[in-house]
């Protein structure tokens, strides 16, 4: 059993084959016979379900750039899960974008962080994005709004209440597609990314078992990759296979 939580397309019992990163996982292990079903709760319940030996790993989380600390998709780790868990090989990057709305972005592209200075960015609460980000942040060369949740940014922007927000490229496409379909033709995102951060599963330091599951995930991983069945999954993703209900159901 796999913990897990609600990240669509990505991850999402409501989604295809319950989401992108959780068919890769599935098809992965498939390679070695194992089956998985995957457990569905809050973010930090599903890293304490791991923690309590109660599933055998979870799903998907990244790692800020000091590489010290891992991080769920909302919430960072608190400090007493540091040495728990031992980590896969990475099934997924991340790809934070700046979002805008508009016939025109407030900036054509930029090469550093200080070409963003004087534009109100909208940011999620939690969220890792990197570690340049928040030193410019923190020395206020940016300016940040924050929210609790995604969705609110994208109103936020729409209303002209922030010149940009950082968002995962495709959560913010989901979101935009199914909230906000009147306005696809005027939310776009600027063409340099802000980050990209690999995600990773976490397997239990405590469990005789981890190191066996990790190795088979690996291997799965690696063949999935070889055979090309990876790439056409990502191709899935980005037409929006994964944005659907599978309404043949996977267990």
């Amino acid at each position: 059993m796999i913990s897990t939580g609600e990240y669509p397309p990505l991850s999402s019992k409501f989604s295809y084959h319950q989401g992108y990163l959780n068919d890769v996982i599935r098809e992965s292990f498939a390679y070695s016979g194992v089956q998985v079903k995957f457990v569905f709760s809050p973010w930090m319940e599903a890293l304490e379900a791991v923690k309590e030996n109660t599933t055998h790993a979870t799903s998907f989380w990244t790692m800020g750039q000091d590489y010290s600390q891992y991080f769920v998709s909302f919430w960072p780790m608190r400090e007493e899960y540091r040495g728990f868990f031992v980590q896969s090989e990475a099934t997924i990057s991340e790809e934070y974008a700046f979002f805008y709305y508009g016939e025109k972005p407030p900036i054509d592209n930029w090469r550093t962080l200080s070409d963003l200075s004087g534009l109100v960015i909208g940011v999620a609460k939690g969220f890792t994005y990197s570690e340049a980000f928040w030193s410019a942040v923190q020395d206020e060369t940016l300016i940040i709004q924050y929210v609790n949740r995604d969705m609110q940014n994208i109103k936020k922007l729409i209303a002209g209440r922030v010149d940009l927000l950082i968002i995962n490229k495709a959560f913010g496409e989901y979101l935009v597609e199914r909230h906000f379909p009147e306005y696809q033709d005027k939310l776009h995102y600027l063409p340099k990314p802000l980050a990209k951060i690999p995600g990773h599963m976490l397997f239990s330091k405590s469990n005789s078992q981890s190191l066996r599951y990790k190795a088979l995930f690996e291997k799965g991983f690696a063949q999935l990759k070889k055979s090309g069945r990876l790439k056409v999954m990502q191709v899935g993703l980005f037409e929006g296979l994964y944005d659907v209900a599978d309404k043949n159901g996977v267990p």
